[in-house]
């Protein structure tokens, strides 16, 4: 693989960890990507990581909680510092701005909390490999809630066999 920021990358086998972006598989490699948007209307999510003390006060639970709303649903994932939550929903039913007023509310989290919005890709590659590239778990069938960061090493994951 050879990279802009860091030059040729040698492995002889890729993860294309890029999420919705699919940017080994569909970009570099042009494996066409086949959307679910006939099956899967909720295409967008909103999320916001609210700081808490739920591990300290000893009731973390240990599931990830789902709560079916009008337009989609809203999870909540409890961890030691903080709860990831976000309202995965239909664009078509509600605006960006009033799927975080009903998150806000649903949370009891004010402004100060940064939202960041997604745009959903609900779909799959043709192929998972292709060459000695793959896709794999979510990223393979519909894509994850993962965001993707701007380094390739967090992107793609390379394997070398040594011989």
């Amino acid at each position: 693989m050879q990279t802009q920021a860091h030059g040729a990358l040698p492995a002889d086998l890729f993860f294309d960890r890029s999420g919705f972006r699919g940017l080994l598989i569909n970009d570099a490699l042009k494996e066409p990507f086949e959307p679910f948007r006939q099956q899967l209307w909720c295409d967008r999510a909103v999320a916001l990581n609210v700081p808490g003390e739920a591990a300290r006060r000893g009731d973390l639970p240990p599931y990830t909680r789902s709560t079916a709303r009008d337009a989609g649903w809203i999870w909540q994932i409890s961890l030691f510092s903080r709860s990831r939550n976000g309202y995965v929903y239909c664009s078509s039913c509600l605006e960006p701005e009033q799927a975080e007023a009903e998150l806000r509310a649903f949370l009891g989290a004010d402004e100060s909390i940064p939202a960041r919005h997604i745009r959903i890709r609900a779909g799959k590659s043709r192929r998972v490999w292709v060459g000695n590239a793959s896709r794999s778990g979510w990223r393979a069938a519909s894509s994850s809630r993962r965001r993707v960061a701007s380094r390739i090493p967090a992107l793609f994951l390379g394997v070398h066999h040594r011989r």
